[in-house]
């Protein structure tokens, strides 16, 4: 007789939404897994200004045999300040209630309820538990943990990650790093490293049938500077352009170019080495992925970094700094990582990988993606859920 499938409710500070349509896109990739084994339904609060006429804004839908509920929060203000951010939190808090009671009329009470972010959602959870008795795990994905963000952890958000994960059956980090610098903040729980997800199906090892003759470096963020270093990059490219022009860069991002651009024209930097271009499809991606030598990341900070899995489940390894996240669990079989901020190994790792790569197993480095599949991370999720829906049973 088959078991009957866990409840999940996820809820989560970010997720897409109609303000912010890519926010959160990585924990919609988590549901997915968890859905794969599990009946997965959303729960997402979120402030919005277009909001005039009334106070809540309520949006239920099914995405991909998900059900999804949006409740949008008048974002006008209330009184002084003080005042002002109680009443934000009554009712924010109040919106959580009210998509809680609405989801479990139509989908039945969750065995086990899987926050992300702890602030602000810690404090959501541990109410839901107190007031309906049931378990709650956290994923974290948020930077701010690491010394290196510019936006470092508060008091206050501190105070409230501490009291939730204490109450948490499960603390699970995206990486092994991220988990560190959490336990270096005090944050003490049960801990759990499950990385992010990447579709398989679409990003995975495939030969490449025509070689070009130039070697192709590809760089795909959100060109944040300060975190990426995007003009560390492009000062490294400048040194290695001066001796050798075999290679080119292709950078790819949803971000301003513009003053990238810019600069690689200051740095006089040929238009046949650097391209830019913006935005991609998923599929566009990976197809680039795969007719790619090397993805270049130099950045200065990272929980995870979705885009070192997707290019090494492609079969194409990795030059990358040690900024945490997945690139300090690799191995010189993956690629090569470097120092944070350091150009000149940069640019000396770009000639090395131009010069050595045939000696990179290209099929065995796609094997090492598969780690981020939606089946593996659902399977890891779901022994995580088992435990903590067992664990409320016996208090």
């Amino acid at each position: 007789m088959e078991q009957q499938k866990l409840n999940i409710l996820f809820i989560s500070a970010w997720y897409p939404n109609k303000i912010n349509p890519t926010l959160g896109n990585f924990v919609v990739k988590h549901v997915q897994a968890a859905n794969i084994y599990c009946n997965a339904y959303v729960l997402h609060v979120v402030f919005d200004d277009t909001l005039i006429n009334q106070r809540f804004l309520t949006e239920y839908s099914i995405e991909n045999s998900i059900p999804v509920l949006r409740i949008y929060i008048s974002n006008k203000k209330v009184g002084f300040s003080f005042i002002n951010s109680l009443a934000r939190f009554f009712f924010y808090h109040r919106a959580y209630r009210k998509g809680y009671k609405y989801l479990i009329g139509k989908h039945g009470k969750p065995d086990v309820i899987h926050a992300n972010i702890l602030f602000p959602t810690g404090m959501i959870a541990l109410l839901l538990n107190r007031n309906y008795k049931v378990p709650y795990v956290f994923t974290e994905h948020w930077t701010g943990y690491m010394s290196n963000d510019p936006n470092p952890i508060t008091y206050i958000n501190k105070t409230i990650s501490i009291m939730a994960a204490q109450k948490a059956a499960a603390i699970m980090p995206v990486s092994t790093d991220l988990m560190e610098a959490m336990i270096k903040h005090e944050i003490i729980g049960k801990y759990h490293v499950v990385p992010n997800v990447i579709d398989t199906n679409i990003f995975y090892y495939k030969p490449m049938e025509n070689k070009s003759e130039k070697f192709r470096f590809v760089h795909i963020s959100s060109l944040d500077n300060y975190q990426k270093n995007v003009i560390g990059i492009l000062n490294a490219v400048h040194q290695l352009s001066l001796n050798r022009t075999d290679f080119e860069l292709k950078i790819i991002s949803d971000g301003n170019i513009g003053s990238y651009k810019k600069l690689a024209k200051e740095l006089t930097i040929q238009d046949n080495i650097v391209k830019f271009e913006s935005s991609k499809t998923t599929d566009e991606i990976a197809q680039i992925l795969q007719t790619s030598d090397c993805l270049i990341m130099f950045s200065n900070y990272e929980s995870f970094s979705v885009v070192i899995a997707e290019a090494l489940a492609c079969g194409i390894p990795v030059i990358a700094t040690r900024a945490g996240g997945l690139a300090n669990e690799l191995t010189t079989k993956q690629g090569i990582i470097i120092n944070i901020g350091n150009e000149i190994a940069l640019c000396n790792s770009m000639k090395e990988m131009i010069n050595k790569y045939d000696s990179y197993n290209k099929a065995e480095i796609g094997t090492f993606g598969e780690k981020f599949s939606y089946e593996n991370v659902g399977k890891t999720l779901h022994k995580i859920y088992l435990e903590a829906s067992k664990l409320q049973i016996t208090k």
